[in-house]
């Protein structure tokens, strides 16, 4: 893939903003998940206003009762107010969510080739559809598209569905164009017309089959996919027409930088205080004062490069190259693959130790670092190089000795430990109390690309992970 320059301005860049024209991704995000559930449990909800509830906080709703103006995030006693009749269900039990999700996601990895399909957090996936997509390509007939055929395995030829290809499914950005002989000669509106009908059959099977919308969005990366998706919602899809560097840098100038996935919350305000030229430092914890501004603002800021970003954004502890790495995401650039999904979790979620009160005092960090080493020696293949876990508790006590005790009073540090042994900013209790519920909102990459490489085992360490990954080591063999 050309990557941008470190100094070369913007609007005189010229240069295709991915990697590979081979490559097509899906990004399905299923409906109002959380309440989508109760409603196929229960499909009388599905015509009344539901609110999922944790603690005093609306974690999500149905679209009924966004109709009604509740939003998620609301206090319980606000939804009420704007709408009496509010059913209310209890979220604070994820395992139906687990269930679900972990079906759901099963459906679309039988339909995958490469296997190629990761979850983000329990309504989101993304999808490589690079392989079926080729296949599929050589087997459209120019003379006959309105009755073409897509083959969903290539050991059986009756497997599949038939499409008219003679325009794409669903939504696209910008509005969908009609086939011209030099637009049906381009093997990228191929792929992405192939992949549109794919998207639009696999989302069509979700619903027929489980009982779940969803929206998905078709582009060439991941980033790009999944700005794509929120064109048209819910239960509808947007196909990227990338034909062009321009299209794709037209539609990022559009999103506000706290949209981009990768950016994160930290990353977007530093960007808007250089643009804004505001000295002040401080990062905002509320949406109304988060940052607002435009890719094309920030892009089109006097003497805008990776280079200022480096400096902008760069410091102790940040990621090696984070200013080139937002550069290209602020021109939809985005290399990074969709991975293979385990069928068992890697870590065990906060929420759970939040939600439930009998699970307080565990060892969240211990416990993360035994879960990834049962999935390290549970493989498939009976094979692994995981450790045995039960000498890790045997020895916790003896080995936890051995770590420095810091003060991580709010005075010494206004970074302080929480009982899972992860770090968080200090917070209000209004502030706990909303993350403690946005169960829906789990983000990709929200730690701002904050990474550390641990100098033992040379793998690349989140921020957040660094004091379970040093007991990891401390407290092997």
């Amino acid at each position: 893939m050309m990557t941008a320059s470190l100094s070369t301005p913007h609007r005189a860049r010229d240069h295709k903003p991915y990697e590979s024209q081979d490559r097509v991704i899906l990004h399905f995000d299923y409906d109002c998940f959380y309440a989508s559930v109760f409603e196929n449990e229960n499909p009388s909800l599905k015509s009344l206003p539901v609110g999922v509830k944790q603690k005093s906080i609306l974690a999500t709703c149905n679209y009924v009762a966004r109709g009604k103006g509740v939003k998620k995030l609301m206090l319980i006693s606000e939804a009420q107010k704007l709408c009496p009749d509010l059913v209310l269900v209890n979220g604070e039990d994820l395992t139906k969510f687990r269930d679900a999700s972990k079906k759901l996601w099963g459906f679309l990895r039988s339909h995958s080739w490469n296997k190629r399909v990761e979850r983000l957090g329990l309504d989101e996936v993304f999808m490589d559809v690079s392989d079926i997509i080729s296949y599929n390509e050589q087997l459209l007939n120019p003379n006959s598209l309105a009755e073409s055929f897509f083959q969903l395995s290539d050991q059986d030829p009756e497997k599949g569905f038939t499409f008219d290809a003679t325009s794409l499914f669903g939504c696209t950005y910008p509005s969908q164009p009609s086939i011209q002989e030099e637009t049906w000669g381009s093997p990228l509106y191929v792929r992405l017309l192939l992949s549109s009908h794919l998207a639009g059959y696999l989302r069509h099977k979700l619903e027929e089959d489980f009982g779940y919308t969803s929206t998905c969005g078709v582009s060439t990366n991941k980033t790009l996919a999944k700005l794509a998706g929120t064109k048209n919602k819910p239960k509808n899809q947007t196909t990227l027409m990338s034909l062009t560097g321009e299209v794709v840098q037209r539609f990022m100038d559009e999103h506000q930088i706290k949209k981009i996935p990768g950016m994160g919350f930290r990353t977007s305000h530093l960007v808007e205080n250089h643009v804004l030229s505001r000295t002040s430092e401080a990062i905002p914890h509320d949406d109304e004062h988060s940052a607002k501004i435009t890719t094309r603002e920030v892009l089109e800021h006097p003497s805008m490069s990776s280079a200022v970003l480096e400096k902008v954004l760069g410091g102790p502890g940040t990621e090696h190259g984070i200013g080139l790495k937002v550069w290209n995401l602020l021109h939809g650039i985005d290399n990074a693959a969709v991975k293979e999904a385990s069928d068992v979790p890697s870590q065990i979620s906060i929420e759970d130790t939040r939600l439930h009160n009998e699970r307080q005092g565990w060892n969240l960090a211990l416990i993360n670092i035994c879960v990834t080493n049962m999935v390290l020696t549970g493989n498939e293949d009976g094979i692994g190089g995981g450790r045995d876990i039960s000498v890790m508790f045997r020895t916790q006590d003896a080995k936890l000795k051995e770590f420095t005790v810091y003060d991580n009073s709010p005075q010494a540090n206004p970074y302080v430990a929480d009982a899972s042994g992860l770090e968080c900013m200090k917070q209000t209790p209004q502030e706990q109390s909303k993350q403690d519920s946005d169960i829906e909102s789990v983000g990709w990459e929200e730690e701002d690309g904050y990474t550390h490489v641990c100098p033992l085992c040379g793998n690349t360490i989140p921020q957040f992970a660094l004091p379970a990954h040093e007991r990891f080591h401390a407290l092997g063999e």
